[in-house]
């Protein structure tokens, strides 16, 4: 690397916003520093939103509903928690196709942004991408993280409302309570 060129990564980590804001401005102007802003902002955004896909699709891969999307009913019946259900799962189907006419929006704008950006400082490409995949890498990571704590909840709740019906722990569903030491029959 020639001393001409900035230095691109420190230890695998690219330039920091400050310094990457610095020569931007000295060198394009600060027009240009709030579009390549922008730019970042869309990358944080694309990020959460293939996060967010992914999520749905494991809910609806192992039949779970997400908290934000349960329904309740103020009546119960069978018949009224089998409708809520269904309509939740076709909530979560609609959310997916939602975030998949927000994931080809905010590719197109990348696209558009990065082909501006990059014919204006061709010499500071990389710079600018490598910090831009950093950022993106960061919060991809971070939400990421939080989708699986939300799945991990979501699937043990299921698993212990599973285990419950399967157990006939759940005291509602006994008619009979044997009071004695003795054991009740099968068909007592």
């Amino acid at each position: 690397m020639t001393s001409n060129q900035p230095s691109t990564i420190t230890n695998n980590v690219p330039i920091g916003w400050k310094n990457l804001k610095t020569m931007l401005v000295n060198q394009y102007g600060i027009e240009f520093v709030h579009l390549t802003r922008q730019l970042e902002k869309e990358y944080l955004k694309l990020a959460s939103i293939r996060n967010h896909i992914c999520f749905l699709k494991n809910c609806h891969r192992y039949g779970l509903i997400p908290k934000s999307i349960h329904l309740k009913s103020p009546v119960t019946s069978k018949k009224i928690e089998k409708i809520l259900k269904k309509a939740s799962h076709h909530i979560v189907k609609e959310m997916k196709n939602i975030q998949y006419s927000k994931l080809d929006q905010t590719e197109d704008t990348i696209k558009q942004t990065e082909v501006h950006i990059l014919e204006t400082c061709f010499n500071h490409k990389t710079l600018i991408l490598s910090f831009l995949d950093y950022s993106y890498d960061k919060k991809f990571e971070e939400i990421k993280r939080n989708q699986i704590k939300k799945l991990d909840s979501l699937l043990s709740k299921q698993l212990e409302c599973t285990k419950q019906l399967k157990s006939g722990i759940n005291a509602s569903n006994k008619f009979v309570v044997n009071i004695s030491s003795y054991p009740i029959g099968e068909f007592y």
